[in-house]
């Protein structure tokens, strides 16, 4: 538990640290983690132009059942999201490759070694990797169980068979069947 000094004391520091109060302040606050614009939230018309064409690509011929266009739009956002992780990434390598060529001398072949700043940077982008390639999976399973479902859709119930009055009589086993026939001929 925390101690009542702890407690007042977060207090007295929470009054003196309250954030921006400028507009410009509020505005450049938004930007503090802001590197590779992966987890912005803005309207971005050429993401949606490209994400009307991959749903158009992948539910191009598809069964039209309920919620089928807006899972193949669940994969083609995925999938978008995917490739601006792995654009990145490959921006990331190619600058890191640059640098390293630009400060290497001419005459000396080397094998270029990731920097440390590069490695770091991977690091960070991995969760943005696996989170895109997680949801483009769960999107994937969802419309291929959509498809399965308009292919072969339930059947309705029939007028289900009379039931028997008595149950049938159960059939002898094999051994009763040997047993009853070595007692007729003994």
């Amino acid at each position: 538990m925390t101690s009542d000094r702890a407690v007042e004391a977060n207090r007295r520091n929470a009054k003196a640290s309250t954030g921006p109060r400028t507009a410009a302040g509020k505005e450049q606050s938004r930007q503090n983690a802001r590197k590779h614009g992966l987890s912005a939230s803005g309207a971005d018309l050429e993401a949606d132009g490209e994400i009307g064409r991959l749903t158009e690509l992948i539910a191009g011929d598809l069964p039209t059942g309920p919620g089928v266009r807006e899972a193949a739009h669940a994969v083609a956002v995925a999938q978008h999201h995917l490739r601006r992780v792995l654009a990145v990434k490959t921006a990331l390598m190619r600058a890191d490759l640059a640098a390293q060529q630009a400060g290497a001398e001419a005459a000396s072949p080397h094998v270029p070694i990731p920097s440390s700043d590069l490695l770091r940077d991977l690091e960070r982008l991995e969760r943005y990797e696996r989170r895109a390639s997680s949801r483009r999976k769960s999107a994937v399973r969802h419309l291929t169980s959509l498809i399965a479902a308009s292919a072969h859709p339930p059947t309705s119930p029939g007028p289900h068979p009379p039931r028997p009055e008595e149950p049938a009589a159960p059939s002898p086993t094999s051994q009763e069947t040997r047993h009853d026939a070595s007692q007729s001929s003994g």
